[in-house]
């Protein structure tokens, strides 16, 4: 996972972490933060390179039989509601997250 920290900070991760689910142990939540939606659709279509995504393929090897990442997106409450606007729901994006069960970026 340590090459797939580098590969988001590199398309933009201002943040990067990799935890463990304290509820269910061997599963894995990784959680990186980008400054707006625009840098988040960048990093995972204009930015990655064919290493990112072996990267990624990798960190997918790892996964339990029968599984797949789970992807959720999150954004800051406050300044969607300050702005008076929706965020655009996100695309499908079956190559967000390679760890295991789940993966969580905003």
């Amino acid at each position: 996972m340590e090459n797939v920290a580098r590969s988001r900070r590199r398309t933009g991760a201002l943040t990067w972490g990799l935890y463990e689910d304290g509820t269910e142990p061997g599963r894995f939540i990784e959680n990186y933060l980008v400054g707006s939606w625009a840098e988040h659709l960048a990093q995972h279509h204009t930015r990655q390179t064919v290493t990112d995504r072996r990267f990624e393929e990798q960190a997918r090897s790892y996964l339990l039989p029968g599984t797949t990442p789970e992807a959720t997106h999150a954004f800051d409450a406050a300044v969607a509601a300050g702005k008076g606007h929706r965020v655009p729901a996100p695309p499908p994006a079956p190559d967000v997250s390679p760890a295991s069960g789940a993966g969580q970026d905003g």
